[in-house]
């Protein structure tokens, strides 16, 4: 199964979940705040990958660590174009 895969099955699941009739409005809130928050992961391919997770799970990382252990950098930062402003 591949990410893509998974993530739309998993998407399926959260809907299926949170428009449950027997749940209650809190757990279709917290359902559905926690398929955008998978959604909005998987579509952003700016932030370091390693960042996300550690903030999500309440810890702070530097994103100008990732890739400190070889061949560990993260799909996003490794495929960064550096933008350099005028005057920067």
């Amino acid at each position: 199964m591949t990410v893509s895969q998974a993530v739309s099955r998993n998407v399926l699941c959260m809907l299926n979940l949170a428009g449950e009739e027997n749940a209650n409005y809190e757990a279709k809130r917290v359902h559905l705040d926690n398929l955008y928050r998978m959604v909005q992961y998987c579509e952003n391919s700016t932030d370091c990958r390693r960042s996300q997770q550690m903030a999500y799970f309440g810890e702070i990382f530097d994103r100008r660590h990732c890739g400190n252990m070889k061949k560990a950098l993260c799909d996003n930062c490794s495929s960064k174009v550096r933008l350099v402003l005028p005057g920067s």
